[in-house]
């Protein structure tokens, strides 16, 4: 995956959850959804999830199933639920 970035922008966490990756860039401050082929070999459509996701450090998937989202500005553990659909 690549996009047009500068002034420092920098992917700084990438995931699978729920057959989906998830990309955060920390500088720009939001994470997309890339839908990819079961391989991961192919990405097709790219969403925004968050547009203001905010300084995120780590995006990682819990214990109990859910997707969290570190971030050190503001300084948050913030759990992520998929929403019913």
């Amino acid at each position: 995956y690549t996009y047009p970035r500068g002034g420092g922008a920098a992917i700084t966490s990438v995931t699978v959850y729920l057959d989906k990756v998830f990309i955060a860039d920390t500088v720009q401050g939001w994470i997309k959804v890339l839908t990819c082929d079961p391989d991961y070999s192919e990405g097709g459509n790219v969403q925004t999830f968050d547009p203001d996701g905010g300084a995120t450090v780590v995006l990682s998937q819990g214990p109990d199933g859910n997707l969290y989202q570190l971030t050190y500005s503001p300084g948050q553990l913030i759990r992520i639920q998929p929403t019913g659909g």
